[in-house]
């Protein structure tokens, strides 16, 4: 898997990719789950709706993506 520092480089690339992919595939989850009346989903925060649409994975990038 390569040494432990170019995995990380290798993992903050993906992140750096993926914040976008992420926070439009937020949008549009946000704008679905208004459609269907869960507003109050999303007033507690992106990351309750985060965990609920998308993998736990995912959810993990997200947070991990807070530091770069």
């Amino acid at each position: 898997m390569g040494t432990p520092k170019g995995r990380r480089e290798f993992r903050k690339r993906c992140l750096r990719g993926r914040r976008r992919v992420l926070c439009r595939r937020l949008h549009k989850h946000s704008n679905q789950a208004l459609e269907k009346g869960a507003a109050q989903a999303l007033e507690k925060g992106v990351a309750q709706a985060l965990e609920i649409k998308h993998s736990k994975g995912a959810a993990q990038a997200f947070k991990k993506d807070t530091w770069k």
